[in-house]
């Protein structure tokens, strides 16, 4: 068993999914093929959240929520909020149902769905996260065989990486309830771009995460005036 452990490690199978889990903010999430591996960058997209939210927070959607690590964590940290958690494909929707059951099933909604379909019904939320597929299309080839081996539809974000910021902002941010907040991850050449597909809603701002880099675009939405 160990040697077939080692086989897969030289075949770039990245340790996550050979392990079966990985520790994401303080919680183990189950991860494996088909579901993006929770990254570190990734936990300063939760604690901008948690920054930016009240602790009475409501509602929260999780757009591309994959592992679920990102709403699911969200919803352990405050007081008692529902997050629902949208995920299209089955793979990852699989690990997205084991984690929300095992860590916080009375708070957590699986929602099987396309993030670009308008038609999706979901109550108004107070914040929209999302870390999003972001890599533009053409670059998916140069990536390490590791990251290549993560599925490629957790990746690609059409041709220049920005196609779910634009659903973002088409389908869900008319739907933000005003005075609320949307925060998404980005690649940090994409931030000014993504900041101005958001810019008419509200207030955006950019942000660093823990490497120095740009990497999360905030915006809170414009209150309705009397």
């Amino acid at each position: 068993a160990y040697l077939k452990l080692i086989k897969q490690r030289e075949q770039n199978v990245p340790l996550q999914y050979i392990l079966g889990s990985w520790d994401f903010y303080g919680n183990t999430f189950e991860v494996g093929p088909g579901v993006l591996i929770p990254r570190p960058e990734t936990e300063d997209l939760v604690s901008l959240c948690l920054e930016l939210i009240s602790p009475d927070v409501r509602t929260v959607i999780d757009l591309c929520a994959g592992s679920g690590c990102i709403g699911i964590t969200l919803a352990l940290r405050t007081k008692d909020c529902t997050v629902y958690a949208v995920e299209k494909y089955p793979e990852a929707f699989s690990y997205l149902q084991k984690n929300a059951a095992s860590l916080c099933p009375e708070r957590v909604v699986a929602v099987a769905g396309d993030v670009k379909d308008p038609a999706l019904s979901l109550p108004s939320p107070d914040l929209i996260v999302s870390n999003p597929p972001y890599i533009a299309a053409s670059l998916i080839q140069t990536l390490s065989e590791e990251v290549k081996s993560e599925p490629r539809t957790a990746l690609d974000g059409g041709a220049d990486g920005l196609d779910f910021y634009r659903a973002i902002a088409d389908v869900w941010l008319p739907r933000l309830r005003p005075g609320g907040w949307c925060v998404v991850e980005c690649a940090e050449d994409q931030t000014d771009a993504v900041a101005a597909l958001f810019d008419g809603f509200g207030t955006t701002q950019t942000h660093f995460d823990i490497y120095g880099k740009k990497r999360f675009v905030s915006l809170n939405k414009l209150e309705v005036s009397e």
